[in-house]
């Protein structure tokens, strides 16, 4: 008898330890959000600091309500647009709100809260009008979606036509130059020093070093593909990445592979997500502005934007497996 009572005791202490242990662990984690969260908040109120004296100045100066309004907004304005940076920035200077130097100034900050505050500032330094502008413009609610289709209302509508002098042997390039065919029985091409020697690729013949410019790439006859856009400078020989479209800092794709889709840039893949591959890939490059858009040309839904400062003249580019691949122009509407 004893010894069960024993054993009951020691079952009672060890729930007992146990209850006691969740309920430590619970009040520590709790302890532990409550830190974090007054962490953040501290933060956020020093990094708006130089904001709100911004706008006390000019609450001191101007009865506008647009001044308490910005006020009461602030953190709201910052964490929106630290989230979408440099989709805000390049909508700010689509409808004309920031002039090119101040987008280059503030597309060079060393992060997006510094980006995000510079942008907040300029506008508060700006007056009354340029600060409406901006509420009114978060309030809109614009998305990368329409984005695109406000672009693509103005764009370039081109079909690039492809360089048989940088072709892989593997491809057989068309007499209009529009497509890209692979072959087994390799080309006897001239040695070049266009040329791709062990990627199966091809390059256009135009550059594009300024404005903006939409074309569309016909990936319906292909297994498999990469198609975007590449500096002329990137390397033709070898099997290294550095000439390989999407695995190096000077290229830029979407690429079909095992019936998966991915847009690439200097190795870093993301994954899109898609109900059905498109037949036909648009391609939207508003080289200025620094904006890479990929879509589908079927239905011009957006499959993913890149944003960059783009530094040299971008050829478009086609890589492909067992098929072919046809440059089209952009449709109008």
């Amino acid at each position: 008898m004893a010894i069960i009572l024993i054993g009951v005791g020691a079952t009672i202490a060890v729930i007992a330890m146990a209850g006691l242990a969740i309920f430590t662990i619970k009040k520590n984690k709790k302890r532990k959000y409550s830190t974090v969260q007054q962490t953040e908040d501290i933060h956020l109120t020093n990094v708006l600091e130089g904001p709100r004296q911004l706008i006390k100045h000019r609450m001191c100066s101007s009865e506008a309500e647009v001044w308490p309004q910005m006020d009461t907004m602030l953190p709201e304005v910052y964490n929106l647009i630290c989230a979408n940076t440099f989709f805000v920035l390049h909508e700010l200077l689509r409808i004309q709100m920031i002039s090119l130097p101040v987008f280059w100034e503030a597309y060079e900050k060393i992060d997006n809260p510094s980006c995000s505050v510079f942008i907040i500032a300029h506008f508060i330094n700006d007056g009354e009008e340029k600060c409406q502008g901006l509420l009114n413009m978060i309030h809109a609610g614009q998305d990368m979606q329409t984005q695109l289709l406000n672009t693509l209302n103005y764009a370039d509508k081109c079909s690039p036509t492809l360089n048989p002098d940088s072709a892989h042997p593997d491809i057989i390039v068309s007499g209009d130059l529009k497509t890209a065919t692979w072959t087994r029985n390799p080309q006897p091409y001239c040695d070049h020093p266009d040329r791709f020697d062990y990627w199966i690729q091809v390059m256009s013949r135009e550059n594009f070093s300024s404005g903006c410019h939409c074309w569309v790439v016909n990936v319906a006859e292909v297994e498999s593909h990469r198609v975007g856009v590449v500096y002329g400078s990137m390397q033709r020989r070898g099997r290294a990445n550095a000439c390989l479209v999407g695995f190096n800092s000077l290229s830029w794709c979407i690429r079909k592979l095992n019936n998966n889709l991915a847009v690439w840039h200097d190795k870093q893949k993301t994954e899109l997500d898609v109900n059905k591959h498109p037949c036909r890939i648009g391609i939207c490059l508003n080289y200025d502005a620094g904006i890479l858009s990929f879509y589908n040309a079927d239905n011009k839904m957006l499959l993913h934007t890149y944003y960059a400062r783009f530094t040299e003249p971008l050829h478009a580019v086609l890589h492909m497996w067992n098929g072919s691949l046809t440059l089209e122009p952009a449709d109008d509407n």
